[in-house]
């Protein structure tokens, strides 16, 4: 079994790269739950894959886009450890609109458009970034395993944008939702953008909550320091 990898105080208040993408939380949240053996460097791919399931790869256009898709991750992942992000989301970008207009009706133009709304968010291009949020948001089947995560990379999107009424809406429907998943970062990101918004009623009301219903989560001290402060 691996190691838990501790996460700083510091971290979570800082609110890094690695805490503001769909497939970063969900890399974070399948080893959280041994769902999950991932490796590094495109390991955000296999984790979509996964959900999607490899039956999808017999079929050629399929296994043509991921084909597409795994070549320009392996081209971004190279750039971004010698440049950075920004650069290595122009070097890849033109490879992500080719799949998501050619193969537009694929399972895997549907991923790739997550991937590369967290790569545009990554690299500053807020707006498009919440474009292709929204749409694959739109393209899900109902109760699908990555609407929370979706969602709450629209909150920070949107909060990145400066719109903090909008990101306080998607995190909110994810705490209020049925689906356990991403509740504690939720109702903690609840708490967070609250107080920034001077609304300290509800921001205690967010880490109150998740105090009493998320002992265990990476949040909880954070949250008790909030309340207690």
């Amino acid at each position: 079994m691996a190691k838990k990898q501790k996460i700083t105080r510091k971290k979570l208040l800082k609110e890094p790269d690695e805490f503001i993408t769909t497939t970063g939380r969900l890399i974070r949240w399948s080893r959280r739950h041994q769902t999950l053996l991932l490796g590094v460097g495109g390991a955000f791919f296999i984790v979509l894959i996964a959900i999607v399931g490899f039956r999808y790869m017999a079929n050629r256009a399929e296994n043509k886009a991921f084909g597409l898709i795994s070549q320009a991750l392996a081209t971004y992942e190279s750039r971004k450890n010698t440049e950075n992000a920004a650069a290595a989301y122009q070097e890849v970008k033109k490879e992500f609109e080719t799949v998501l207009k050619k193969y537009k009706h694929t399972t895997a133009a549907r991923m790739a458009g997550v991937v590369f709304a967290d790569l545009c968010l990554k690299a500053g291009d807020t707006g498009r970034a919440i474009t292709l949020y929204e749409h694959a948001l739109k393209a899900l089947p109902q109760e699908s395993t990555l609407t929370n995560f979706i969602q709450s990379s629209l909150g920070y999107a949107y909060e990145k944008k400066g719109d903090l009424s909008r990101a306080i809406g998607f995190f909110q429907t994810i705490a209020s939702g049925e689906d356990p998943v991403l509740k504690d970062s939720a109702l903690f990101n609840l708490g967070r953008l609250y107080g920034e918004l001077g609304n300290t009623s509800k921001s205690r009301e967010a880490y109150k909550r998740l105090i009493a219903e998320y002992t265990d989560s990476i949040y909880y001290e954070i949250a008790k320091e909030k309340v207690a402060g």
